[in-house]
């Protein structure tokens, strides 16, 4: 799966980060699965839920996915593009 993040925002109260962004292909997500940085492999971001899956045409979603708050700077994650499987990129 390929995730475009878009926007990204630190829900305190909730404990959670929630991104936005278009889902370029893959099949689906679920709590505990990772993503990683396309770009540095050491970079994971554990998924804690998604909130929204909304199809853009037969290829491409938008959605909202909360992770699991870490050692990374919310806004450091705008612009970056996550995979769920290493191997599959």
């Amino acid at each position: 799966m390929i995730i475009k993040v878009e926007s990204a925002y630190h829900y305190a109260s909730l404990n959670t980060v929630l991104i936005g962004g278009q889902i370029e292909s893959g099949n689906g997500l679920k709590k505990g699965d990772i993503l990683y940085n396309m770009n540095n492999s050491s970079e994971m971001y554990t998924i804690k839920g998604t909130a929204l899956m909304k199809p853009i045409d037969g290829y491409r979603s938008i959605v909202n996915i909360q992770l699991e708050p870490g050692n990374y700077s919310v806004n450091e994650l705008i612009g970056k593009t996550l995979i769920s499987e290493l191997s599959s990129y």
